[in-house]
Parts: structure tokens; sequence; C-alpha cells
């Protein structure tokens, strides 16, 4: 019985393990479109320092919010895609000075309607390479809820694991091992 309150403890403390807490720190290198930063900012994930870039333009960033952190190769059908074309772009930013084109080309895949050439050209490009891009490491964090602030792409390291998430289990082991003797 009590081998098994523990063990549930564990697995529901362990299913919170993918929430984060994401801070915008500023916005980066600050170029600038003429209406917002474009180009990768500067975040933070439960306190370590991510770069991170912004896939809608509708949506105001928050100050800290929670996200969840989802695999790009998990994603599956048209979600896959159209985050594939995301990264794709995202990693342009390394070789490319056109962090307008790059980050206007990522705001259109979610609606924004531009039309300049720069902006059309990125969009053809990750059409024809998407289907190259490493996703291994890539995320898409998304807000908790899903329109309380802006979905950000991250490819870098993240946290081992939700400290919140193993401080709890690491106090239901020691309070559960001082309590009962395991036999």
């Amino acid at each position: 019985m009590i081998k098994t309150t523990v063990l549930s403890a564990i697995l529901a403390a362990s299913a919170m393990a993918s929430t984060y807490e994401m801070t915008f720190i500023d916005v980066g290198a600050d170029p600038n479109n003429g209406v917002a930063y474009v180009g990768p900012y500067n975040c933070a994930i439960d306190g370590v320092p991510v770069p991170c870039t912004c896939t809608t333009w509708n949506i105001e960033v928050a100050s800290t919010w929670t996200i969840d952190l989802v695999p790009i190769n998990s994603l599956t059908g048209q979600e896959l895609i159209d985050y594939s074309k995301d990264e794709w772009l995202d990693q342009q930013f390394a070789t490319s000075s056109d962090w307008v084109g790059i980050t206007q080309a990522i705001w259109d895949e979610s609606g924004a309607g531009y039309s300049d050439p720069d902006t059309l050209s990125w969009l053809a490009a990750a059409a024809a390479n998407y289907g190259g891009t490493n996703l291994t490491g890539a995320y898409v964090a998304f807000p908790v809820p899903l329109d309380s602030s802006q979905v950000m792409l991250t490819n870098n390291p993240l946290p081992e694991g939700n400290s919140a998430t193993l401080a709890l289990i690491g106090l239901v082991l020691v309070v559960a091992s001082r309590k009962f003797a395991w036999r």
C-alpha cells in the first residue's frame, strides 16, 4: 500500500517533467523590421539562458510564463512540416544577416502575410529544404495555456529536468524512507 502511494506520487510528479518556466530576457542583437524586433531573442528556461525565436507575430511576449517543451521531431502531420520549416529558417540566423527576411518568413508560417521579395525567397527556401533539417535537440516551447504568450523555438541544450519536479520526487523519497521501513 505504502509503496503504491509513493510510486503514484513519483509518477504524478514525473508527468510534469516537460513543464518549465520561460523568462524573456531581451531582444538580443536588436534588429527591427520597423514594427517589431526580429531574430533570436535571449530567454531563459528554468534559469538557464537560451536563445529563442518567436513563431507568431500577433501575440505579445510575456516576461515569464509556463511552457511545455515539445521536441519538433515528435510532432506529426502538418504541425511537423510547419515547425520543421520554422526550425530550418531559425538555423539560417547563424549564417545570414537577413534577420528581417528570416523572421518574417517564420511569422508568415503563422499567417502574418508579408509579401516582400526577401520574405518570399526565405519561404520558398524553407519549403524546398525543410526535409533535410536536423531536428535533433530542436524544441517548440508552447505556452500554457496556449495563447497566453509567444510560441518559441529553441535548439540549445535544455535543463536536464524540471527542478521543482526533481525536488518533489526527492522529498517524497526522503519522507517515505524515514517514515516507513522498506523490507
